[in-house]
């Protein structure tokens, strides 16, 4: 689920993001987790 919303932020509301941070505070901290990974350089990061 977290994997979703994560992947997924741009395509939500404000009014739903809120709603899922009442519905379930550990999702909607696992996908703030993963937006701040995605937006960040880490997102690009390759091992050589």
């Amino acid at each position: 689920m977290s994997y979703i919303v994560g992947y997924g932020k741009e395509k939500f509301v404000q009014g739903d993001l809120e709603a899922i941070c009442k519905a379930d505070p550990e999702v909607y901290f696992a996908a703030s987790v993963l937006w701040q990974i995605v937006a960040s350089w880490v997102n690009d990061l390759r091992e050589y």
